[in-house]
């Protein structure tokens, strides 16, 4: 019985990290910014790799899910995405008569903390690289390759 309930944890687990790894490639490389090109695009235009979220079968239900709920948030003044609440993931629940369990409500917080991070972290190296731009420096528009 114990197996079970460590077992069921790891799955958990395993299932929440992979979320959470695809929710910030997909943060960091298809969201389009200021510049009206996201990073993806721009490694293509380069011909330079860019990772792709991998999904499994698994985790897809949630994936999409996240997708959905993330389409309903707000935004901050500056543009930054506002956190779901877990009030407003019951309330989608209830509207499509999802049922999820606290771990899974858990998961989506998690995923939706690592996409604001990674946004975070993203509009911090735009803004970097904007304030290089504004004080001369050649930049050729996209120098820098964490952007």
């Amino acid at each position: 019985m114990q197996g079970g309930c460590g077992e069921a944890r790891k799955f958990s687990r395993e299932l929440r990290d992979e979320l959470i790894l695809a929710v910030e490639i997909v943060a960091e490389y298809d969201i389009v910014y200021r510049n009206g090109e996201s990073k993806r695009t721009r490694a293509a235009r380069l011909n330079r790799p860019s990772p792709e979220p991998e999904v499994s079968e698994e985790a897809l239900e949630y994936f999409d899910t996240f997708w959905q709920l993330s389409a309903l948030r707000g935004e901050t003044m500056s543009g930054t995405p506002v956190a779901l609440q877990p009030g407003q993931i019951m309330d989608w629940c209830k509207l499509t008569r999802n049922d999820f369990d606290v771990w899974e409500l858990e998961m989506f917080l998690a995923m939706d903390r690592a996409y604001r991070g990674k946004i975070s972290q993203m509009s911090e190296l735009h803004r970097e690289a904007d304030k290089g731009r504004h004080k001369g420096y050649r930049t050729n528009g996209h120098s820098d390759d964490r952007i």
